[in-house]
Protein backbone atom coordinates (compact mmCIF):
# COMPACT_ATOMS: atom_id res chain seq x y z
CA UNK A 1 0.00 0.00 0.00
CA UNK A 2 2.57 2.58 0.62
CA UNK A 3 5.00 1.57 -2.64
CA UNK A 4 1.02 2.03 -4.52
CA UNK A 5 0.72 5.57 -2.71
CA UNK A 6 4.21 6.71 -3.70
CA UNK A 7 3.48 6.02 -7.14
CA UNK A 8 0.23 7.92 -6.65
CA UNK A 9 1.69 11.25 -5.68
CA UNK A 10 4.39 10.83 -8.30
CA UNK A 11 2.12 10.44 -10.77
CA UNK A 12 0.51 13.97 -11.46
CA UNK A 13 4.54 15.16 -11.54
CA UNK A 14 5.31 12.42 -14.16
CA UNK A 15 2.39 12.58 -16.85
CA UNK A 16 2.65 16.47 -17.68
CA UNK A 17 6.40 15.84 -18.15
CA UNK A 18 6.12 13.53 -20.39
CA UNK A 19 2.82 15.34 -22.30
CA UNK A 20 5.20 17.96 -22.51
CA UNK A 21 7.85 15.70 -24.67
CA UNK A 22 5.89 14.48 -26.84
CA UNK A 23 3.79 17.77 -27.81
CA UNK A 24 7.42 19.48 -28.65
CA UNK A 25 8.27 16.53 -30.57
CA UNK A 26 4.29 16.60 -32.56
CA UNK A 27 4.56 20.38 -32.64
CA UNK A 28 3.76 21.16 -36.41
CA UNK A 29 5.92 22.63 -38.87
CA UNK A 30 5.54 26.51 -38.88
CA UNK A 31 4.20 28.57 -41.80
CA UNK A 32 6.68 31.08 -43.40
CA UNK A 33 5.31 34.32 -44.49
CA UNK A 34 6.98 36.08 -47.49
CA UNK A 35 7.79 39.57 -46.92
CA UNK A 36 7.54 42.48 -48.92
CA UNK A 37 9.61 43.16 -51.67
CA UNK A 38 9.90 43.86 -55.48
CA UNK A 39 7.69 41.95 -57.79
CA UNK A 40 8.21 43.55 -61.12
CA UNK A 41 11.59 42.78 -63.10
CA UNK A 42 12.85 42.85 -67.01
CA UNK A 43 15.07 41.36 -68.39
CA UNK A 44 15.42 44.08 -71.11
CA UNK A 45 14.91 47.60 -69.28
CA UNK A 46 13.56 50.22 -71.39
CA UNK A 47 14.00 53.74 -70.37
CA UNK A 48 10.63 55.25 -70.47
CA UNK A 49 11.49 58.94 -71.33
CA UNK A 50 14.43 58.52 -73.36
CA UNK A 51 14.93 59.27 -77.14
CA UNK A 52 18.32 58.16 -78.05
CA UNK A 53 18.51 54.01 -78.28
CA UNK A 54 21.65 53.84 -76.73
CA UNK A 55 20.00 55.24 -73.23
CA UNK A 56 16.85 53.31 -73.85
CA UNK A 57 17.98 49.73 -73.92
CA UNK A 58 19.37 47.98 -71.33
CA UNK A 59 19.29 44.26 -71.87
CA UNK A 60 20.58 42.11 -68.85
CA UNK A 61 20.82 38.15 -69.54
CA UNK A 62 19.29 37.54 -66.31
CA UNK A 63 17.49 39.51 -63.08
CA UNK A 64 18.40 39.08 -59.45
CA UNK A 65 15.36 38.29 -57.81
CA UNK A 66 15.29 38.59 -53.60
CA UNK A 67 12.79 36.57 -51.88
CA UNK A 68 12.65 37.47 -48.17
CA UNK A 69 10.25 35.39 -45.94
CA UNK A 70 9.67 35.07 -41.84
CA UNK A 71 8.97 31.83 -39.35
CA UNK A 72 7.12 33.61 -36.70
CA UNK A 73 5.81 30.09 -35.01
CA UNK A 74 5.90 27.07 -35.02
CA UNK A 75 8.75 23.94 -35.66
CA UNK A 76 11.75 25.10 -37.55
CA UNK A 77 12.31 22.24 -40.36
CA UNK A 78 16.09 21.48 -41.52
CA UNK A 79 15.58 23.37 -44.79
CA UNK A 80 14.05 25.96 -46.76
CA UNK A 81 12.63 25.93 -50.60
CA UNK A 82 11.36 28.20 -52.74
CA UNK A 83 9.49 27.45 -55.32
CA UNK A 84 8.07 29.10 -58.76
CA UNK A 85 5.18 27.53 -60.63
CA UNK A 86 6.32 24.23 -58.28
CA UNK A 87 9.46 24.08 -59.85
CA UNK A 88 12.26 23.98 -57.18
CA UNK A 89 14.52 26.85 -57.69
CA UNK A 90 16.43 27.27 -54.91
CA UNK A 91 17.01 25.40 -51.45
CA UNK A 92 19.26 25.89 -48.41
CA UNK A 93 19.60 25.93 -44.88
CA UNK A 94 16.85 27.38 -42.76
CA UNK A 95 16.52 30.18 -40.45
CA UNK A 96 13.08 32.23 -39.10
CA UNK A 97 14.48 34.93 -40.72
CA UNK A 98 15.52 33.22 -44.42
CA UNK A 99 16.60 34.97 -47.40
CA UNK A 100 17.35 33.47 -51.42
CA UNK A 101 18.98 35.76 -54.06
CA UNK A 102 18.15 33.35 -57.43
CA UNK A 103 19.48 34.68 -60.71
CA UNK A 104 16.18 34.09 -63.32
CA UNK A 105 16.43 34.47 -67.41
CA UNK A 106 12.91 33.13 -68.16
CA UNK A 107 9.80 36.04 -68.76
CA UNK A 108 6.60 34.90 -67.50
CA UNK A 109 4.49 35.39 -64.01
CA UNK A 110 5.44 33.16 -61.68
CA UNK A 111 3.57 31.74 -58.37
CA UNK A 112 6.01 31.94 -55.83
CA UNK A 113 6.21 29.81 -52.32
CA UNK A 114 8.65 29.55 -49.64
CA UNK A 115 8.75 25.90 -48.14
CA UNK A 116 9.32 25.07 -44.68
CA UNK A 117 10.66 22.07 -44.60
CA UNK A 118 11.85 18.64 -42.29
CA UNK A 119 12.99 15.90 -45.05
CA UNK A 120 10.52 15.60 -47.32
CA UNK A 121 7.94 17.24 -45.40
CA UNK A 122 7.26 20.60 -46.24
CA UNK A 123 4.55 23.89 -45.43
CA UNK A 124 4.24 26.40 -47.63
CA UNK A 125 3.86 30.12 -47.39
CA UNK A 126 0.66 31.66 -49.37
CA UNK A 127 1.47 32.42 -52.91
CA UNK A 128 2.89 35.51 -54.41
CA UNK A 129 3.04 36.28 -57.75
CA UNK A 130 6.10 37.41 -59.56
CA UNK A 131 5.98 39.16 -62.97
CA UNK A 132 9.45 38.86 -65.01
CA UNK A 133 8.68 40.65 -67.99
CA UNK A 134 10.93 39.76 -71.27
CA UNK A 135 10.57 40.53 -74.79
CA UNK A 136 8.90 37.47 -76.27
CA UNK A 137 6.11 38.56 -74.80
CA UNK A 138 5.63 35.48 -72.27
CA UNK A 139 4.66 37.72 -69.27
CA UNK A 140 2.00 39.00 -71.33
CA UNK A 141 -1.06 38.07 -71.39
CA UNK A 142 -2.78 37.00 -75.25
CA UNK A 143 -3.81 39.45 -77.52
CA UNK A 144 -6.86 38.44 -78.81
CA UNK A 145 -7.76 40.77 -81.58
CA UNK A 146 -11.09 41.07 -82.79
CA UNK A 147 -11.80 41.56 -86.68
CA UNK A 148 -13.08 44.80 -87.59
CA UNK A 149 -14.80 46.89 -90.22
CA UNK A 150 -15.15 43.97 -93.04
CA UNK A 151 -12.86 41.69 -92.14
CA UNK A 152 -13.88 37.99 -92.42
CA UNK A 153 -11.76 34.97 -90.91
CA UNK A 154 -10.46 32.53 -93.70
CA UNK A 155 -9.33 29.08 -93.64
CA UNK A 156 -5.30 29.04 -94.52
CA UNK A 157 -5.80 25.64 -96.78
CA UNK A 158 -2.74 26.44 -99.48
CA UNK A 159 -0.37 27.42 -96.35
CA UNK A 160 0.91 30.56 -98.39
CA UNK A 161 2.06 33.64 -97.43
CA UNK A 162 -0.87 36.23 -96.82
CA UNK A 163 1.14 38.72 -94.97
CA UNK A 164 0.97 42.91 -94.56
CA UNK A 165 2.81 45.80 -93.88
CA UNK A 166 2.26 47.44 -90.79
CA UNK A 167 3.50 51.01 -90.06
CA UNK A 168 5.27 52.71 -86.76
CA UNK A 169 3.64 55.90 -87.20
CA UNK A 170 0.42 54.67 -87.94
CA UNK A 171 -0.80 55.37 -84.00
CA UNK A 172 -0.93 58.86 -84.38
CA UNK A 173 -2.78 60.39 -87.87
CA UNK A 174 -4.53 56.85 -88.72
CA UNK A 175 -5.12 55.88 -84.98
CA UNK A 176 -4.33 52.22 -86.27
CA UNK A 177 -2.77 50.64 -83.23
CA UNK A 178 -1.47 46.40 -83.24
CA UNK A 179 -4.92 45.44 -81.91
CA UNK A 180 -6.57 47.04 -85.28
CA UNK A 181 -4.44 44.45 -86.74
CA UNK A 182 -6.86 41.69 -88.53
CA UNK A 183 -4.32 39.26 -87.20
CA UNK A 184 -5.95 35.96 -87.21
CA UNK A 185 -6.07 36.40 -91.08
CA UNK A 186 -2.34 36.74 -91.33
CA UNK A 187 0.83 34.44 -91.89
CA UNK A 188 3.14 37.73 -91.64
CA UNK A 189 2.96 41.64 -90.19
CA UNK A 190 6.08 42.99 -91.71
CA UNK A 191 7.40 46.32 -89.32
CA UNK A 192 7.79 49.23 -90.87
CA UNK A 193 10.09 51.05 -90.58
CA UNK A 194 13.70 50.14 -88.81
CA UNK A 195 16.21 52.78 -89.59
CA UNK A 196 20.00 52.07 -89.90
CA UNK A 197 21.95 54.87 -87.93
CA UNK A 198 24.26 57.82 -89.89
CA UNK A 199 24.21 61.61 -90.41
CA UNK A 200 24.35 63.86 -93.22
CA UNK A 201 25.33 62.03 -96.36
CA UNK A 202 23.83 58.91 -94.96
CA UNK A 203 20.16 59.49 -94.56
CA UNK A 204 19.81 62.52 -96.41
CA UNK A 205 16.72 61.35 -98.01
CA UNK A 206 15.34 61.44 -94.45
CA UNK A 207 15.19 65.14 -94.96
CA UNK A 208 12.23 65.20 -98.10
CA UNK A 209 10.18 64.63 -94.20
CA UNK A 210 9.89 67.42 -92.18
CA UNK A 211 11.50 66.35 -88.76
CA UNK A 212 12.55 62.35 -89.59
CA UNK A 213 15.98 63.30 -89.96
CA UNK A 214 16.39 65.52 -86.84
CA UNK A 215 13.76 62.31 -85.15
CA UNK A 216 16.77 59.43 -86.25
CA UNK A 217 19.83 61.74 -85.36
CA UNK A 218 18.29 62.09 -81.78
CA UNK A 219 17.83 58.02 -82.05
CA UNK A 220 21.25 57.49 -82.97
CA UNK A 221 23.14 60.12 -80.53
CA UNK A 222 26.08 58.29 -79.09
CA UNK A 223 25.24 54.98 -81.89
CA UNK A 224 27.87 54.31 -84.18
CA UNK A 225 27.04 54.75 -88.10
CA UNK A 226 25.49 51.83 -89.75
CA UNK A 227 24.24 50.16 -86.60
CA UNK A 228 19.73 49.49 -86.66
CA UNK A 229 17.94 51.65 -83.98
CA UNK A 230 14.15 52.93 -83.26
CA UNK A 231 12.98 55.56 -85.43
CA UNK A 232 10.49 56.11 -82.91
CA UNK A 233 10.55 54.89 -79.54
CA UNK A 234 7.47 56.67 -78.29
CA UNK A 235 5.56 55.18 -80.85
CA UNK A 236 7.37 52.01 -80.66
CA UNK A 237 7.64 51.45 -77.28
CA UNK A 238 6.46 53.91 -74.75
CA UNK A 239 3.06 55.12 -75.88
CA UNK A 240 0.01 53.82 -73.94
CA UNK A 241 -1.49 51.51 -76.06
CA UNK A 242 -4.11 48.49 -76.16
CA UNK A 243 -3.83 46.90 -72.52
CA UNK A 244 -0.80 48.12 -71.92
CA UNK A 245 -1.06 51.57 -70.72
CA UNK A 246 -0.21 51.43 -66.97
CA UNK A 247 2.92 53.50 -65.69
CA UNK A 248 4.87 50.31 -64.74
CA UNK A 249 4.34 48.24 -67.81
CA UNK A 250 7.81 47.73 -69.54
CA UNK A 251 6.93 47.48 -73.08
CA UNK A 252 3.90 49.87 -74.58
CA UNK A 253 3.68 51.09 -77.71
CA UNK A 254 3.56 48.72 -80.96
CA UNK A 255 6.36 46.87 -79.76
CA UNK A 256 4.39 45.61 -76.25
CA UNK A 257 1.48 44.60 -78.18
CA UNK A 258 2.57 43.02 -81.03
CA UNK A 259 4.41 40.97 -78.18
CA UNK A 260 1.20 40.25 -76.42
CA UNK A 261 -0.46 39.78 -79.98
CA UNK A 262 2.73 36.98 -80.62
CA UNK A 263 1.54 35.20 -77.32
CA UNK A 264 -2.07 35.01 -78.91
CA UNK A 265 -0.52 33.85 -82.42
CA UNK A 266 2.91 31.65 -81.94
CA UNK A 267 3.19 30.65 -85.65
CA UNK A 268 2.45 34.58 -86.96
CA UNK A 269 5.88 36.08 -88.25
CA UNK A 270 6.37 39.38 -86.80
CA UNK A 271 9.77 40.67 -89.20
CA UNK A 272 11.13 44.13 -88.89
CA UNK A 273 11.30 45.53 -92.13
CA UNK A 274 14.83 47.87 -92.33
CA UNK A 275 15.00 50.14 -94.78
CA UNK A 276 12.40 51.96 -96.77
CA UNK A 277 11.47 54.56 -99.45
CA UNK A 278 13.73 56.89 -97.52
CA UNK A 279 15.75 55.34 -95.29
CA UNK A 280 17.59 52.92 -97.92
CA UNK A 281 20.72 55.47 -98.42
CA UNK A 282 23.01 53.91 -96.29
CA UNK A 283 22.55 50.40 -98.35
CA UNK A 284 24.60 51.93 -100.86
CA UNK A 285 27.55 52.14 -98.53
CA UNK A 286 27.47 48.66 -97.43
CA UNK A 287 30.16 47.13 -100.32
CA UNK A 288 32.31 48.13 -97.39
CA UNK A 289 32.95 44.77 -95.76
CA UNK A 290 33.65 46.48 -92.69
CA UNK A 291 30.35 48.80 -92.76
CA UNK A 292 28.56 46.03 -93.58
CA UNK A 293 29.87 43.63 -90.09
CA UNK A 294 28.98 46.45 -88.23
CA UNK A 295 25.24 46.20 -89.54
CA UNK A 296 24.45 42.54 -89.66
CA UNK A 297 26.21 42.42 -85.81
CA UNK A 298 23.52 45.53 -84.93
CA UNK A 299 21.09 43.12 -86.51
CA UNK A 300 22.23 40.60 -84.45
CA UNK A 301 22.10 42.51 -81.34
CA UNK A 302 18.62 44.09 -81.99
CA UNK A 303 16.94 40.30 -82.59
CA UNK A 304 18.30 38.99 -79.15
CA UNK A 305 16.77 42.24 -77.88
CA UNK A 306 13.79 42.35 -79.54
CA UNK A 307 12.86 38.62 -79.03
CA UNK A 308 9.54 38.69 -80.43
CA UNK A 309 10.80 39.48 -84.04
CA UNK A 310 10.93 36.62 -86.23
CA UNK A 311 14.09 37.68 -88.41
CA UNK A 312 14.90 40.16 -90.77
CA UNK A 313 13.15 41.77 -93.88
CA UNK A 314 15.61 44.22 -96.27
CA UNK A 315 14.16 46.63 -97.96
CA UNK A 316 16.30 48.55 -100.32
CA UNK A 317 14.97 50.36 -102.60
CA UNK A 318 16.82 50.14 -104.92
CA UNK A 319 20.01 48.79 -105.63
CA UNK A 320 21.69 50.30 -108.61
CA UNK A 321 20.40 53.35 -107.40
CA UNK A 322 16.20 55.00 -108.60
CA UNK A 323 15.73 55.44 -105.26
CA UNK A 324 14.51 58.44 -103.45
CA UNK A 325 18.11 59.61 -103.27
CA UNK A 326 19.12 59.88 -107.15
CA UNK A 327 22.68 60.73 -106.28
CA UNK A 328 23.35 56.98 -104.35
CA UNK A 329 22.89 53.97 -106.93
CA UNK A 330 25.58 51.95 -108.68
CA UNK A 331 24.31 48.72 -110.98
CA UNK A 332 27.90 47.44 -111.39
CA UNK A 333 28.39 47.22 -107.24
CA UNK A 334 25.04 47.39 -105.59
CA UNK A 335 23.80 43.70 -107.17
CA UNK A 336 26.95 42.12 -105.51
CA UNK A 337 26.99 44.14 -102.50
CA UNK A 338 23.09 42.75 -102.36
CA UNK A 339 24.07 39.24 -102.44
CA UNK A 340 26.65 39.50 -100.31
CA UNK A 341 24.63 40.94 -97.70
CA UNK A 342 21.87 38.05 -98.19
CA UNK A 343 24.79 35.56 -97.53
CA UNK A 344 26.22 37.25 -94.63
CA UNK A 345 22.59 38.00 -92.68
CA UNK A 346 21.89 34.04 -93.50
CA UNK A 347 24.48 33.00 -91.77
CA UNK A 348 24.50 35.58 -88.74
CA UNK A 349 20.49 34.19 -88.50
CA UNK A 350 21.48 30.56 -89.10
CA UNK A 351 24.06 31.60 -85.91
CA UNK A 352 21.40 32.97 -83.69
CA UNK A 353 19.00 29.90 -84.11
CA UNK A 354 21.88 27.64 -82.72
CA UNK A 355 22.21 30.10 -79.57
CA UNK A 356 18.34 30.46 -79.61
CA UNK A 357 16.77 27.71 -80.54
CA UNK A 358 14.61 29.39 -82.94
CA UNK A 359 14.48 29.97 -86.43
CA UNK A 360 14.81 33.09 -88.37
CA UNK A 361 13.08 33.83 -91.94
CA UNK A 362 14.96 36.07 -94.19
CA UNK A 363 12.86 38.19 -96.58
CA UNK A 364 13.48 41.10 -99.20
CA UNK A 365 11.04 43.90 -100.63
CA UNK A 366 11.99 44.20 -103.94
CA UNK A 367 11.14 46.01 -107.25
CA UNK A 368 8.54 44.78 -109.61
CA UNK A 369 10.48 46.96 -112.32
CA UNK A 370 12.46 44.39 -114.83
CA UNK A 371 15.19 47.10 -115.02
CA UNK A 372 15.66 46.99 -111.25
CA UNK A 373 15.31 43.21 -111.05
CA UNK A 374 18.16 43.05 -113.63
CA UNK A 375 20.71 44.86 -111.25
CA UNK A 376 20.92 41.73 -108.78
CA UNK A 377 21.13 37.79 -109.78
CA UNK A 378 18.30 36.50 -107.58
CA UNK A 379 18.71 33.65 -108.40
CA UNK A 380 21.73 33.15 -106.40
CA UNK A 381 20.71 35.40 -103.70
CA UNK A 382 17.41 33.26 -103.44
CA UNK A 383 19.47 30.41 -101.40
CA UNK A 384 19.97 32.84 -98.46
CA UNK A 385 16.39 34.18 -98.46
CA UNK A 386 12.84 32.32 -97.55
CA UNK A 387 10.95 35.53 -99.36
CA UNK A 388 11.04 37.89 -101.98
CA UNK A 389 7.97 40.45 -101.79
CA UNK A 390 7.58 42.33 -105.38
CA UNK A 391 6.39 45.35 -104.99
CA UNK A 392 3.98 44.83 -107.56
CA UNK A 393 2.55 48.70 -107.06
CA UNK A 394 3.50 52.03 -107.89
CA UNK A 395 3.67 51.43 -111.65
CA UNK A 396 2.30 55.08 -112.42
CA UNK A 397 1.37 58.11 -109.58
CA UNK A 398 1.30 61.63 -109.55
CA UNK A 399 5.37 62.33 -109.84
CA UNK A 400 4.30 62.43 -113.61
CA UNK A 401 1.77 64.40 -114.37
CA UNK A 402 2.41 64.12 -118.54
CA UNK A 403 1.90 60.02 -118.47
CA UNK A 404 -0.90 58.49 -116.86
CA UNK A 405 -1.32 54.94 -115.92
CA UNK A 406 -2.67 52.36 -113.74
CA UNK A 407 -0.42 51.85 -110.59
CA UNK A 408 -0.79 48.12 -109.55
CA UNK A 409 -1.60 46.46 -112.70
CA UNK A 410 -1.78 42.65 -113.49
CA UNK A 411 -0.92 43.28 -117.15
CA UNK A 412 -0.68 45.97 -119.59
CA UNK A 413 -3.68 48.05 -120.32
CA UNK A 414 -4.95 47.60 -124.33
CA UNK A 415 -4.61 51.01 -124.58
CA UNK A 416 -0.67 50.79 -123.62
CA UNK A 417 0.44 47.08 -124.59
CA UNK A 418 4.24 48.55 -123.75
CA UNK A 419 3.49 49.65 -120.76
CA UNK A 420 6.62 49.70 -118.97
CA UNK A 421 5.50 47.82 -115.74
CA UNK A 422 3.41 45.50 -114.70
CA UNK A 423 2.85 42.83 -112.10
CA UNK A 424 3.19 40.07 -114.77
CA UNK A 425 6.56 41.41 -116.36
CA UNK A 426 8.06 41.74 -112.95
CA UNK A 427 7.14 38.23 -111.71
CA UNK A 428 8.93 37.07 -115.37
CA UNK A 429 11.60 38.13 -115.04
CA UNK A 430 12.37 37.14 -111.77
CA UNK A 431 11.26 33.66 -112.74
CA UNK A 432 13.55 33.92 -115.74
CA UNK A 433 16.61 34.25 -113.75
CA UNK A 434 15.66 30.91 -112.66
CA UNK A 435 13.84 31.98 -108.85
CA UNK A 436 11.95 29.22 -107.05
CA UNK A 437 8.59 30.42 -107.95
CA UNK A 438 7.29 29.70 -104.43
CA UNK A 439 9.42 32.10 -103.13
CA UNK A 440 7.96 34.63 -104.75
CA UNK A 441 5.15 36.49 -102.92
CA UNK A 442 2.89 39.34 -104.82
CA UNK A 443 1.95 42.45 -103.96
CA UNK A 444 -1.89 44.19 -103.59
CA UNK A 445 -2.38 47.69 -102.63
CA UNK A 446 -4.73 48.97 -100.11
CA UNK A 447 -4.54 52.13 -101.66
CA UNK A 448 -4.55 54.35 -104.90
CA UNK A 449 -2.83 56.92 -106.33
CA UNK A 450 -4.75 59.73 -108.49
CA UNK A 451 -4.50 62.71 -109.98
CA UNK A 452 -6.62 66.29 -110.36
CA UNK A 453 -7.38 67.76 -113.25
CA UNK A 454 -6.65 65.64 -115.73
CA UNK A 455 -7.87 66.87 -119.44
CA UNK A 456 -7.06 66.76 -122.71
CA UNK A 457 -7.84 62.91 -123.08
CA UNK A 458 -8.94 60.91 -125.86
CA UNK A 459 -11.78 57.96 -126.46
CA UNK A 460 -13.05 58.73 -123.04
CA UNK A 461 -9.82 57.53 -121.36
CA UNK A 462 -8.59 59.87 -119.12
CA UNK A 463 -5.45 57.94 -119.01
CA UNK A 464 -4.40 59.32 -122.34
CA UNK A 465 -5.00 63.18 -121.29
CA UNK A 466 -2.38 65.06 -118.68
CA UNK A 467 -3.24 66.13 -114.75
CA UNK A 468 -2.53 69.71 -112.92
CA UNK A 469 -1.37 67.95 -110.21
CA UNK A 470 -1.62 65.04 -107.37
CA UNK A 471 -5.29 64.00 -106.07
CA UNK A 472 -5.61 65.18 -102.32
CA UNK A 473 -4.53 62.40 -100.41
CA UNK A 474 -5.61 60.56 -97.48
CA UNK A 475 -2.63 61.54 -95.92
CA UNK A 476 -0.28 62.40 -98.11
CA UNK A 477 -0.93 64.69 -101.63
CA UNK A 478 -1.28 61.91 -104.69
CA UNK A 479 -2.34 59.26 -102.23
CA UNK A 480 -5.98 57.85 -101.73
CA UNK A 481 -6.37 55.24 -98.49
CA UNK A 482 -8.73 52.11 -100.11
CA UNK A 483 -11.35 52.80 -97.38
CA UNK A 484 -11.77 56.70 -98.40
CA UNK A 485 -12.07 55.77 -102.00
CA UNK A 486 -15.01 53.12 -101.27
CA UNK A 487 -16.57 55.79 -98.64
CA UNK A 488 -16.47 58.69 -101.12
CA UNK A 489 -15.29 58.05 -104.25
CA UNK A 490 -17.40 55.39 -105.61
CA UNK A 491 -20.58 57.43 -105.50
CA UNK A 492 -21.85 59.76 -108.06
CA UNK A 493 -19.94 62.44 -109.73
CA UNK A 494 -17.45 59.76 -109.50
CA UNK A 495 -17.74 56.73 -112.03
CA UNK A 496 -16.18 53.58 -111.52
CA UNK A 497 -14.50 51.32 -114.43
CA UNK A 498 -12.83 48.05 -114.61
CA UNK A 499 -9.40 47.35 -116.97
CA UNK A 500 -11.06 43.80 -117.92
CA UNK A 501 -7.18 43.56 -119.42
CA UNK A 502 -4.55 45.25 -116.91
CA UNK A 503 -7.14 43.75 -114.57
CA UNK A 504 -7.13 47.04 -112.88
CA UNK A 505 -9.80 49.57 -111.34
CA UNK A 506 -9.89 52.91 -111.67
CA UNK A 507 -13.10 56.15 -110.72
CA UNK A 508 -12.90 59.16 -112.67
CA UNK A 509 -14.47 62.35 -111.94
CA UNK A 510 -15.61 64.15 -114.91
CA UNK A 511 -16.55 67.10 -113.72
CA UNK A 512 -13.61 68.14 -112.52
CA UNK A 513 -10.96 65.66 -113.56
CA UNK A 514 -10.37 63.61 -110.90
CA UNK A 515 -8.79 60.20 -111.49
CA UNK A 516 -7.70 57.42 -109.15
CA UNK A 517 -6.31 54.04 -109.93
CA UNK A 518 -6.28 51.13 -107.44
CA UNK A 519 -6.85 47.36 -106.14
CA UNK A 520 -10.17 46.31 -105.52
CA UNK A 521 -11.76 42.56 -104.99
CA UNK A 522 -11.90 42.06 -108.43
CA UNK A 523 -8.10 42.89 -109.59
CA UNK A 524 -6.68 41.25 -106.33
CA UNK A 525 -8.72 38.01 -106.84
CA UNK A 526 -7.26 38.06 -110.37
CA UNK A 527 -4.01 38.62 -109.04
CA UNK A 528 -4.90 35.36 -106.36
CA UNK A 529 -5.22 33.12 -109.36
CA UNK A 530 -2.02 34.56 -110.87
CA UNK A 531 -0.37 33.41 -108.17
CA UNK A 532 -1.91 30.01 -108.20
CA UNK A 533 -1.26 29.40 -111.93
CA UNK A 534 2.06 29.98 -111.32
CA UNK A 535 2.78 28.40 -108.25
CA UNK A 536 4.07 31.78 -106.54
CA UNK A 537 4.23 32.03 -102.29
CA UNK A 538 1.52 33.99 -102.09
CA UNK A 539 0.28 37.40 -101.16
CA UNK A 540 1.16 40.70 -99.26
CA UNK A 541 0.33 44.06 -99.04
CA UNK A 542 0.78 47.53 -98.41
CA UNK A 543 -0.36 48.57 -96.18
CA UNK A 544 -2.88 47.13 -93.65
CA UNK A 545 -4.13 50.44 -92.09
CA UNK A 546 -5.42 51.65 -95.25
CA UNK A 547 -7.85 48.61 -95.66
CA UNK A 548 -11.65 47.74 -94.36
CA UNK A 549 -11.14 44.38 -94.64
CA UNK A 550 -12.21 43.98 -98.68
CA UNK A 551 -8.41 43.66 -99.94
CA UNK A 552 -7.49 41.44 -97.62
CA UNK A 553 -10.20 39.35 -98.05
CA UNK A 554 -10.05 39.30 -101.55
CA UNK A 555 -6.71 38.34 -101.20
CA UNK A 556 -7.83 35.22 -99.25
CA UNK A 557 -10.01 34.13 -101.71
CA UNK A 558 -8.07 34.88 -104.72
CA UNK A 559 -5.79 31.97 -102.97
CA UNK A 560 -8.82 29.63 -102.91
CA UNK A 561 -9.23 29.76 -98.98
CA UNK A 562 -12.96 30.15 -97.68
CA UNK A 563 -14.02 31.76 -94.33
CA UNK A 564 -14.51 29.99 -91.23
CA UNK A 565 -17.76 29.45 -89.74
CA UNK A 566 -17.57 31.30 -87.11
CA UNK A 567 -18.44 35.06 -88.09
CA UNK A 568 -20.13 35.92 -85.79
CA UNK A 569 -19.09 39.37 -84.03
CA UNK A 570 -20.05 41.47 -80.61
CA UNK A 571 -20.99 44.89 -81.16
CA UNK A 572 -17.64 46.02 -79.61
CA UNK A 573 -15.81 44.53 -82.18
CA UNK A 574 -17.16 46.77 -85.03
CA UNK A 575 -14.73 50.06 -85.40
Amino acid sequence: MKILNKLNTLIPFLIPCSLISIQSIAQPLGKPTIAWGPTKFSLTEVNPSATAYNQLVNRKDFVDIHINWNLWSGTLGDQSKVFFNDTLVWEGSNSRSGSAVIQWHQGGQYKVKVGNCLSSDCVFSEPKTLWVADTDGSHLKPLKAPMKENNRLYNNTSQKVVGAYYVEWGVYGRQFTVPDIPAKNLTHVLYGFIPICGGHGLNDSLKQIEGSFQALQRSCAGREDFKVSIHDPWAALQKPQGDLTGWDEPYKGNFGNLMALKQAQPDLKILPSIGGWTLSDPFYFLHDPEKRKIFIESVSEFLKTWKFFDGVDIDWEFPGGKGANPNLGDPEKDGATYIALMKELREMLNQLSEETGKTYQLTSAISAGDDKIAVVDYQQAQQYMDYIFIMTYDFNGAWSLNELGHHTNLYAPNWDLDARYTAHKGVNALLAQGVDSTKVVLGAAMYGRGWSGVNQYANNNPFTGTATGPIQGTWEAGVVDYRQIINEYSQAPWIYHYDDIAEAPWVFNPTNGALITFDDARSVKAKGAFIQEHNLGGFFAWEIDADNGDILNAMHEGLGHSPKLEQAKQPSDIK
